[in-house]
């Protein structure tokens, strides 16, 4: 049981840790896709509004500029963010092998775990804040 608890933390920590190291020698790589982040904000912004107005075809336009941004932002996190918390994460990796407490593999298997629960948690979240958004714009319109 104290495995699983070392292993939740170790994993919380790499991810942190991935943050502070990808800010500090990597600002460059790490704004450009906050940049990009921040056209889909005010991408889906206005697809909420074409939404509440009734201009279904600038709300398909919206949102089809929204999947090519939002495309290129995920392949960029993964190629780059994924191998970088691996890296961080390894030393625990090897220190449980090495002391025979767990297994690597089993370290791997909550770590994606943990992310898959994660990003359903935010994409719920996202559906939920949207279907939020469009309530209160059609509320404001009528």
């Amino acid at each position: 049981m104290i495995f699983y608890f070392l292993t939740i933390f170790a994993i919380l920590f790499s991810e942190k840790a991935t943050k502070v190291v990808s800010m500090r020698f990597f600002s460059s790589y790490v704004g450009e896709i906050e940049k990009e982040e921040a056209k889909i904000s005010e991408l889906e912004e206005l697809s909420i509004l074409a939404l509440a107005m009734g201009e279904k075809e600038a709300y398909n336009g919206f949102q089809e500029m929204m999947r090519e941004i939002y495309g290129k932002i995920f392949f960029k996190k993964i190629a780059f963010f994924t191998p970088l918390f691996f890296l961080i994460l390894s030393p625990y990796m090897i220190f449980v092998d090495l002391l025979g407490v767990g297994s690597s593999s089993a370290v791997l298997a909550i770590a994606i775990l943990y992310f898959s629960f994660k990003l359903m948690l935010n994409f719920a979240k996202q559906n939920y804040e949207l279907w939020k958004a469009q309530k209160e714009l059609k509320e404001v319109k009528n």
